[in-house]
């Protein structure tokens, strides 16, 4: 492609030859178009020199195609993310590869929109995570507060023991059981008078 550095190295000398492309993206001078080897090993990022030192010798020794992505760093201390690759295009008469050609393309961007991608990803997982959480918690709050209102609208707010509203929805629930059936029943009722105006004292002494 057009903005790719092409090169062209030269196993025996550890020559490489490249076009004015390459030494661009590099921060080199546009006449530069030769380099020994070593100039672009020490343009490896440093964590990423064996990698790639390992994956151009495995090329070397066996099908003689090589890919990597790796990071270099220019010569104004910039770092690139860089899509390098190349295959043995010469051999000498024992198979020995003697030259190498390929082109390295510049993936920083892409390289940054997939981390600002996955970081959003992340923080939207994150907030979901959060929201459901929320939600899970809302609900056991709600779960609560219906508790609270069956019991103030079925027990008695000082005993709380079932009140005249609970007590007649326990009498219809028998009363239905007892009509599919042909058993007698009756319904003992005990009212305790002046009860509000005695026990709460008791209570409140306890």
């Amino acid at each position: 492609a057009a903005g790719d550095g092409i090169w062209d190295w030269d196993i025996n000398s550890n020559i490489v030859t490249h076009n004015a492309k390459w030494g661009e993206m590099f921060g080199f001078e546009t006449g530069m178009l030769q380099h020994p080897i070593e100039v672009f090993t020490d343009l490896l990022h440093p964590d990423d020199r064996h990698d790639v030192d390992r994956a151009l010798r495995a090329a070397l020794e066996s099908t003689g195609s090589y890919q990597h992505e790796h990071r270099m760093v220019r010569l104004d201390g910039g770092v690139l993310h860089v899509f390098d690759r190349g295959q043995v295009v010469e051999r000498d008469n024992l198979g020995n590869p003697t030259r190498m050609a390929g082109a390295v393309t510049d993936i920083t961007d892409r390289v940054h929109a997939e981390h600002r991608l996955r970081v959003t990803t992340e923080a939207l997982i994150d907030a979901n995570i959060s929201l459901e959480r929320k939600v899970e918690e809302r609900t056991a709050e709600l779960a609560r507060a219906n508790d609270d209102l069956r019991n103030l609208a079925w027990r008695d707010s000082l005993t709380g023991l079932p009140n005249r509203l609970a007590g007649m929805d326990r009498l219809n629930a028998e009363f239905a059981r007892l009509s599919r059936g042909s058993a007698i029943s009756a319904v003992l009722m005990l009212d305790v008078d002046l009860f509000y105006e005695e026990v709460p004292e008791q209570i409140e002494e306890t």
